[in-house]
């Protein structure tokens, strides 16, 4: 089930409401099949929600009071290196949950988020009683939208002890901290399993080339023909030998905005500008690793699904979002590239943060045209196809494409 979050003179609606206001941001989430709690009555126009900040380097400090605006319900600074009080087992309980979650939350929310900063905000912007639009900047919004979904994987009885104990004038400070740690250590839990499931995988997909080693990435990347092929900016699209020593070398940069070429069908983004939605989102390489990750790894391999439960199965999911399809985007170009290490930018100088963002935002602008609505059905047939679904998704830089492409699949795509 997909719920839409937006706040529009005092009702939330369970339809998309997006405003385009030149920055061409957006949002939705994916959520399981619980009701949330209610929200606050003072949110009384649309807003238009952008990207949460960068990971911060220490809970704490994300969840200080800013100076210039008073925190109702977190701590001051000053009170940050007196003793924590211990908090209720209700409390402990809630974080259990929030660990069982959390993995979902960075493959279907966002891949980098700032939970403390998003937990800080969330709890301030529940209880407003005033125009939030007036009152919050749009990244505290975003945060709020995000924190909404948090919300959302409890049942409404333990959404509503949530803010309790979050709010609790003795115990309330410990909590939150608490919460945004293991939130925290959950996105990157995800990362290190996901990645680890892809790894070998991968290179199995390409047909396992020489020089190529299932459980090594040295040799990965540009370093290599067969995974240049597929991490081809689309700007250098047709591949050739040279293409890769030069940008293995340096002399040609990577640039998040020049998308690599494995997010087309066939690894064909075409050299047509007006043509180039034909077959993006559509390749067998994103799917395969989109199965791998919320269904199984032998599903991805056309074999019989694993009786298992899955990491769509654990949280009722059913349908993809942009989020779900940027982060799988994402894990695939650090699993073709060669570095060892997952960081927000590569070796070789490509920002996945910003490649990440990027198709996310690119997604959630597509998905109530008819592309985006097409899209969206070839993906939930192809990753649930025993699950009865409609082609509604939750809901910078990406490339530019000319406005009279109208994005029609090549024949086998739909």
């Amino acid at each position: 089930m997909i719920i839409y979050l937006a706040a529009r003179r005092g009702v939330w609606s369970s339809e998309p409401q997006f405003r385009n206001n030149g920055s061409n941001r957006a949002v939705a989430h994916t959520v399981g099949t619980r009701t949330p709690p209610a929200p606050p009555v003072a949110a009384t126009r649309g807003f238009t929600i952008i990207s949460s900040s960068p990971e911060p380097p220490h809970v704490a400090q994300e969840l200080s009071v800013p100076t210039q605006r008073k925190r109702k319900h977190v701590p001051d600074d000053d009170d940050a290196g007196s003793r924590l009080p211990s908090i209720s087992t209700a409390a402990n309980v809630l974080l259990i949950q929030i660990v069982s979650h959390g993995k979902h939350l960075a493959r279907t929310v966002d891949l980098f988020p700032s939970w403390p900063a998003i937990l800080r905000d969330g709890l301030e912007i529940n209880e407003c009683n005033r125009d939030i639009h007036d009152t919050f900047s749009e990244e505290e919004i975003a945060n709020y939208e995000k924190f909404r979904c948090l919300l959302d994987t409890f049942t409404t009885t333990e959404a509503e002890r949530f803010i309790v104990e979050a709010l609790d004038e003795e115990t309330g400070q410990t909590f939150t901290r608490r919460a945004a740690a293991d939130l925290l250590a959950q996105v990157g839990q995800a990362k290190q399993n996901d990645n680890a499931t892809l790894k070998p995988l991968i290179i199995r997909w390409l047909g396992c080339p020489d020089g190529l080693d299932q459980d090594a990435k040295e040799h990965r990347g540009f370093k290599h023909d067969e995974t240049a092929k597929y991490l081809l900016p689309m700007s250098q699209h047709p591949f050739s030998t040279q293409k890769r020593l030069d940008i293995d070398d340096g002399k040609i940069a990577l640039d998040s905005g020049d998308w690599p070429v494995f997010l087309w069908h066939n690894n064909d983004c075409g050299n047509d500008p007006s043509r180039r939605r034909k077959g993006l989102f559509r390749s067998e390489i994103l799917l395969k690793a989109a199965k791998a990750v919320f269904t199984s790894p032998s599903s991805a391999n056309g074999s019989a699904r694993s009786r298992r439960q899955t990491n769509a199965s654990k949280n009722n999911m059913t349908e993809v979002n942009p989020a779900t399809i940027a982060y799988i985007a994402t894990l695939v170009y650090y699993g073709l590239c060669s570095d060892g290490a997952f960081n927000p930018t590569t070796n070789a100088g490509f920002d996945l943060q910003a490649f990440y963002h990027g198709v996310k935002e690119y997604l959630e602008l597509e998905m109530d045209t008819e592309r985006g609505k097409k899209l969206f059905k070839w993906w939930n047939k192809n990753l649930f196809p025993n699950a009865q679904t409609k082609a509604r998704p939750n809901g910078p830089r990406f490339p530019a494409f000319d406005d009279n492409d109208d994005g029609e699949e090549s024949e086998g795509q739909e």
